[in-house]
């Protein structure tokens, strides 16, 4: 009967041992997990922001994109040329300024486009011949 009692204790105390152990292990496991969702999240939304940052690049490098900013600059520029009230041909300039602020003039092969708008960066408003 002694034997079973002792028996009986020794098995409950390194069961309890045993549960102490293993729930110190899946509290460092769940950790660790924890750990790499978290640095895998973040490295994922650096990853889509760094692709955004690239397709854009890619993008206005495109035919598309550039022909369609000289459609608007030559629809500004028409937009200029047919109003003679300058205060309108200020709001047009500066309009024109802020759309293609960071637009590379040198992309563009039309002299007078060009013209144009070196001359809404400059705050030249009388443009068309009209100087």
């Amino acid at each position: 009967m002694r034997l079973d009692k002792e028996f009986k204790q020794e098995v409950n105390q390194e069961f309890k041992e045993f549960d102490y152990v293993g729930r110190r292990t899946g509290i460092r496991i769940f950790i660790v997990v924890l750990i790499l969702v978290v640095l895998g999240s973040i490295g994922g939304v650096t990853y889509k922001k760094w692709k955004v940052d690239q397709d854009r690049k890619i993008f206005k490098q495109s035919a598309t994109y550039n022909e369609g900013v000289l459609d608007d600059l030559a629809k500004y520029k028409y937009e200029m040329i047919t109003e003679s009230d300058t205060v309108a041909q200020a709001a047009i300039a500066d309009l024109v300024n802020s759309r293609f602020a960071n637009y590379d003039e040198s992309k563009i092969e039309n002299k007078d486009l060009k013209m144009f708008l070196r001359d809404c960066r400059n705050g030249d408003y009388s443009v068309g011949g009209e100087k």
